[in-house]
């Protein structure tokens, strides 16, 4: 049972009783203890991003070779990329390094929008249409709650979502007419990515930007353009390995992602209904907003 009124369940007199009470007596209400509110940022973002951006200065400052590609790869790619395919400089210890520390970050942003909008209905039915099993629903919600748990399970998603793109691109190889090793295909989705080593720091201070609403969208926006760049670059990397014109490597990417995603759309609206569920979720959006 719950109970609204001035008493609970048990008869037993809630503050408000006192109140109307002394309302009703035409009485001074002495005033109710001022307590403080206090912060519900998780530590663990903090702490998290603090044991990955010290272990990465100091890997960054005590291997020169290490340094060298970090820097080299940002600085002047093309040529970075050029000497994976000539199978110098990388080694697979620093690509699985760099590989962990961004899949660390990217974890640590989204746990902490994930746990920003914790009690968002438009989070809810957003995960409901996406996750279309209630169990998996169920443990994802878990997680969210639990950012250390969540910071640690995803850091494993999220890389073994690289080592499954460097797969892929080592299957699709010989469509270019190209032969790579497994070791090209791993470095360069590694080494993609160093774009993202943003996120670390900014998943620490991320859940304090976001209790002000200016900056959830900026947030959001500046994710997005990491993934994007990253996206690029690791186009960029391929077509280098593969000894293909860049141009054409982005157009065969846009029509593959135009296609996957058109079919993707088709399936989901015909099985879930999902233009009339977007609908749904951009009306949520506006009435919140209005």
């Amino acid at each position: 049972m719950h109970t609204l009124g001035v008493v609970n369940h048990a008869r037993d007199k809630r503050l408000a009783y006192e109140a109307v009470r002394a309302a009703f007596n035409n009485e001074k209400f002495s005033a109710l203890p001022i307590g403080h509110n206090p912060s519900s940022s998780p530590i663990v973002y903090v702490l998290a991003g603090l044991v990955i951006l010290v272990g990465t200065a100091y890997w960054y400052n005590s291997s020169r070779r290490f340094r060298e590609s970090l820097n080299r790869s940002i600085v002047n790619s093309y040529n970075f990329f050029s000497d994976i395919r000539d199978q110098r400089i990388v080694t697979v210890l620093h690509s699985t390094l760099l590989g962990l520390v961004v899949s660390a970050g990217t974890a640590i942003v989204l746990s902490s929008l994930l746990f920003y909008f914790r009690h968002s209905l438009v989070l809810d039915n957003l995960l409901s249409f996406i996750l279309i099993s209630d169990r998996v629903k169920h443990e994802v919600i878990e997680l969210v709650r639990q950012p250390n748990k969540f910071i640690v399970v995803f850091t494993g998603v999220f890389f073994l979502h690289l080592l499954v793109i460097s797969m892929l691109l080592w299957m699709v190889a010989p469509l270019f007419k190209a032969r790579i090793y497994p070791y090209h295909a791993y470095a360069v989705t590694m080494w993609s990515t160093p774009p993202l080593l943003i996120l670390v720091p900014f998943g620490m201070i991320l859940f304090r930007l976001m209790d002000s609403p200016v900056y959830v969208l900026p947030s959001i926006l500046l994710a997005v353009l990491l993934m994007f760049w990253v996206a690029l670059r690791f186009l960029k990397g391929i077509s280098i390995i593969l000894d293909v014109y860049p141009l054409k490597m982005y157009i065969a990417a846009l029509l593959m992602v135009a296609v996957l995603g058109a079919g993707l759309y088709f399936y989901f609206d015909r099985t879930e209904s999902a233009s009339a569920y977007a609908k749904y979720l951009y009306n949520s959006v506006a009435s919140k907003q209005r």
